[in-house]
């Protein structure tokens, strides 16, 4: 579950707006498939180079979420930060 709602309380934003909320089914034989992730930064707003760091990310955060056998891995915020060009 992702949602371009940062910093609210996920609960609040399924209440009021649910559409803001991209939902992804991962089937836990395969994990979370790497067409999953990119459609997860697509669906995000991300666009480019942007969309296989996005889904990088979102592969790493389910890996850690199943290595240590969690019930809740939370990204809150996370945010992109713009740099100027050298």
């Amino acid at each position: 579950m992702a949602s371009t709602e940062g910093g609210m309380d996920i609960e609040e934003v399924a209440a009021h707006t649910p559409e803001k909320i991209v939902r992804e089914t991962v089937d836990p034989a395969l994990g979370l498939m790497p067409y999953q992730a990119r459609r997860l930064a697509v669906a995000l707003g991300l666009r480019g180079d942007l969309i296989g760091s996005g889904a990088k990310l979102f592969a790493g955060v389910y890996r850690s979420w199943w290595d240590c056998d969690a019930s809740l891995v939370e990204v809150n915020p996370l945010g992109l930060v713009e740099t100027a060009a050298r």
